[in-house]
């Protein structure tokens, strides 16, 4: 069951902030979220490889 929209987190505020819509985001801001999008996804590979040699 979900919580009413009432009770958000604070973080899922903010966070959601971040990400404005359409012609809002400016170009510079961009592309920082992007830099942090790229940052995160690359984070992703060498966790996966990590697994990858565990499983065997």
């Amino acid at each position: 069951m979900t919580p009413p929209a009432t009770t958000r987190l604070p973080w899922l505020t903010r966070a959601a902030a971040w990400f404005p819509r359409g012609a809002e985001l400016r170009d510079e801001d961009f592309a920082d979220r992007h830099r942090v999008v790229r940052l995160v996804l690359a984070a992703h590979v060498p966790v996966l490889f990590g697994l990858t040699l565990l499983a065997g």
